[in-house]
C-alpha cells in the first residue's frame, strides 16, 4: 500500500529537519560564503526513508546513532520540490519550509556557490532560530516541547 504525502509530511513534521549549511571556501583570497539548503529525516525505520528516498532523490545513509538511519537531500531542486509538496501538510515545520524555499528561489538560476548578501544571513539566522530546543509555537498556537 503506497504511502499517503500527508503522512510523509506528519512523519517530517514529527522527525525531519529543514536546515542551511553554512559553507566557506578559503581557496580564494577575499573567501565566498554560501549555503546549501537541506531538508532530512532521522528515524529507526528504514523502510519509510527509502520511500522518501525513492519520491525525492537525495540519500540514505546510518545515522549517528547506533540503529539510527537519515535520509537527507542532496540538490536544490530536490529540496524545493520535497518541500513544494510538503508546505500545504506541514504543522510545525511550516516556517521553516517556507524560508527554505524563499532561499532556493533567491539562488536558482545561479551558480550553486553563488554569495551571500543580507537576506540570505537574515533567513539562516532565523531557520537557526527556529531549530533551537526547547518550547515553540506552531500553527495551532499552543506551545511545543520539542
Amino acid at each position: 500500500m503506497p504511502i499517503s504525502t500527508e503522512y510523509l509530511a506528519a512523519f517530517f513534521d514529527a522527525e525531519g529537519n529543514c536546515s542551511l549549511h553554512f559553507v566557506t571556501l578559503k581557496r580564494r583570497k577575499e573567501g565566498c560564503n554560501y549555503c546549501l539548503p537541506r531538508v532530512g529525516v532521522t528515524n529507526k525505520v528504514k523502510e519509510i526513508l527509502e520511500e522518501y528516498h525513492s519520491r525525492y532523490g537525495g540519500g540514505i545513509r546510518k545515522g549517528s546513532g547506533k540503529f539510527v538511519w537519515r535520509w537527507q537531500s542532496h540538490s536544490n531542486k530536490e529540496t524545493r520540490i520535497f518541500l513544494e509538496e510538503m508546505l500545504p501538510y506541514l504543522q510545525i515545520k511550516k516556517p521553516h519550509a517556507t524560508l527554505l524555499l524563499e532561499y532556493i528561489s533567491r539562488h536558482e538560476g545561479y551558480a550553486k556557490r553563488n554569495p551571500m548578501n543580507e537576506r540570505d544571513f537574515k533567513i539562516l539566522k532565523e531557520l537557526k532560530e527556529l531549530n533551537k530546543r526547547g518550547v515553540q509555537k506552531c500553527l495551532f498556537q499552543q506551545d511545543v516541547e520539542v
